[in-house]
């Protein structure tokens, strides 16, 4: 995970910090107070990971807090996120009843609560320690459920089968009967006028008696599906006593839930970060004798505070931690680019061009970020770029053409373009479709040229 840039000031003198969230920065390079390095990135861990969950990466932010969360530490807030992220939760407080933790769930908290000792630590021991006992109740709960709902639904579906084979019996025989019935009803009236007292009594009793046999008929198919349906009625019978069953643990689950709530750390409570002034100044040596480094803000000459880990301006009074400057910055600026974060991967490209004006992946990422594109095929016809988007974005294409020469001094160019058959498009009233089509088909032909000469630039910047 890379590092993320932040800029903080000093609560004591106003100082301007910035550090990376992996370095150990805790106190002010100007006035020496000494901060708890969390009390500053705590809301930004917790944040990045509240936007992961509403994105349902529950993976990607345990990810995170595995990095960012002390293994010692007994933060409340932060090892509540880590259990919810372990769980695949969002909040402990809208688990008011049993059905809404399932047995994965409340199986991995089980597991967590138990084998992790720093929720035995901290304000938030009792929290979670009425937690773990909530827990074991959902899990008997849900495996009832569960239960409960095999029997009801093989009840249910030995019921539907049932009920088609005796919806088939009985269209048979209401068939059967209809053909019978209805000639021998026609005769019937037909001879009651013209025949004998005799012929219409036989037909009496032929009528009669087929009725008789078609009530016993259904009778029999009635008594039939009863018998076949004791077995469904029995499992109806067993899913009603494991519903008694749940009833008492749903009660008692949500008794302990109100308790549960009740130990929940309130926020004047949760241990603030705690600060103290102890001035540091006997470790100040010249950037000069490690390393070349300029201020991105004024160009001044800096100075390293080793026991800080940060480089200092002498003249501007800005403060940059000192990973800044060592590794691969440009491959770090590109792994924010990767995450979508052009706020950070822009910081970077900056810090690369501070050091090297020419540098031509700077420059094209710098040109991505203000486009808010990870890639140039990422560009589509409908992007709305917002008249300061294209302000920057033309500006940062002008600085490209200044700097890049040979070969890629026409790369830009197609940047350009691309851009401004962007712009066409969105300039074109709704309703207009001939036109829009005409502009998509421009910026889309635009696109494919740049994609080509991006393609290439890359390959070039690869094998120098």
């Amino acid at each position: 995970m890379p590092a993320r840039l932040k800029s903080y000031s000093c609560s004591n003198c106003g100082g301007v910090l910035n550090v990376d969230r992996d370095e150990d920065v805790f106190d002010c390079p100007f006035c020496g107070a000494r901060f708890d390095v969390m009390a500053f990135h705590k809301k930004d861990i917790l944040d990045e990971v509240h936007e992961l969950w509403k994105r349902k990466d529950f993976a990607a932010a345990k990810k995170k807090l595995d990095i960012v969360l002390p293994k010692d530490s007994d933060d409340y807030e932060l090892l509540c996120a880590y259990a919810l992220s372990i769980a695949n939760l969002t909040s402990f407080t809208n688990l008011d009843e049993p059905k809404k933790i399932n047995l994965g769930q409340g199986a991995k908290l089980c597991e967590l609560l138990e084998k992790d000792e720093r929720y035995s630590s901290g304000i938030g021991a009792p929290y979670f320690a009425k937690l773990s006992e909530m827990l074991p109740i959902a899990r008997e709960y849900n495996e009832l459920s569960g239960k409960k709902y095999t029997l009801l639904k093989r009840a249910d579906e030995g019921k539907a089968k049932l009920d088609r084979e005796k919806h088939k019996k009985m269209a048979g025989l209401l068939g059967g009967g209809t053909l019978v019935v209805l000639p021998t009803g026609y005769v019937f009236i037909l001879l009651a006028t013209i025949a004998s007292p005799w012929v219409f009594l036989g037909l009496l009793i032929l009528l009669v008696g087929g009725g008789i046999f078609a009530n016993s008929r259904y009778e029999k198919i009635e008594a039939e599906y009863q018998i076949n349906m004791n077995p469904y009625y029995e499992l109806r019978k067993k899913a009603r006593e494991l519903n008694d069953k749940m009833e008492p643990l749903e009660e008692s689950y949500k008794n302990v839930f109100k308790e549960l709530e009740g130990l929940r750390p309130k926020t004047s409570d949760i241990k603030q970060a705690t600060k103290e002034y102890k001035p540091q100044s006997d470790s100040i040596v010249r950037t000069s004798e490690l390393k070349n480094v300029t201020c991105s803000k004024c160009g001044g000459d800096m100075i390293l505070d080793r026991s800080r880990k940060l480089y200092v301006c002498r003249y501007c009074g800005i403060a940059y931690g000192y990973s800044l400057f060592f590794g691969d910055v440009k491959q770090k600026a590109y792994e924010f680019l990767k995450e979508s974060d052009f706020a950070e991967a822009d910081k970077r490209f900056l810090q690369v061009l501070a050091n090297c004006p020419d540098d031509p992946d700077a420059i094209r990422g710098r040109i991505l970020c203000a486009g808010r594109w990870r890639a140039f095929g990422e560009m589509k016809v409908t992007d709305m770029l917002t008249e300061e988007q294209l302000k920057d974005l033309r500006a940062r294409i002008d600085e490209a053409k200044e700097h890049f020469t040979g070969t890629d001094q026409f790369y830009p160019g197609k940047i350009s373009m691309a851009v401004n058959y962007l712009k066409q498009y969105g300039d074109v009233p709704d309703g207009n479709d001939e036109e829009k089509s005409a502009a998509a088909e421009d910026f889309n032909s635009a696109l494919r040229d740049l994609i080509d000469a991006d393609r290439e630039f890359r390959t070039r910047q690869i094998n120098s």
